[in-house]
């Protein structure tokens, strides 16, 4: 689906509580380059990478009258990326445990970056992350 591509563009979906910020990164989204947009989010040990129709349209805060605020914000991140071709996706799993997944590692060649999860919030790293003993990366077939 995306392996072969490039990440065009990225986006993310936080989460406020009555003004206050819970979660920065609760979805993300990137745009890739012949797939168009994708999300992707883990949550209870499983991963999910699904295209997405229509396009995450950017929402501020101020655009939000509600108390439970999703808005969907652009950055810059990710810029580094913007035009390798993505060469393959793994993801972190917990050995002996059947949803086990706490991430994901996007491999560009000699570079790559990795979205973890950690109690419902996402965050980005640099390359690969060596998480513990009992975690180990899974190659994906996307």
């Amino acid at each position: 689906m995306i392996i072969g591509e490039k990440i065009c563009e990225f986006r993310f979906r936080s989460f406020f509580m009555s003004g206050s910020l819970v979660c920065k990164m609760l979805v993300l989204f990137f745009r890739f380059s012949r797939s168009g947009w994708i999300s992707l989010d883990i949550g209870e040990g499983v991963l999910r990478i699904l295209p997405v129709d229509p396009e995450p349209e950017l929402l501020g805060l101020d655009d939000v009258s509600d108390d439970f605020a999703y808005p969907i914000q652009s950055s810059d991140d990710l810029d580094r990326y913007f035009g390798k071709d993505l060469l393959a996706v793994h993801k972190y799993v917990i050995s002996d445990v059947e949803d086990g997944c706490i991430g994901v590692y996007f491999d560009f060649g000699g570079c790559g970056f990795s979205v973890l999860e950690s109690e419902d919030n996402l965050s980005i790293v640099d390359g690969v992350v060596r998480v513990s003993d009992d975690v180990a990366l899974s190659k994906l077939e996307i």
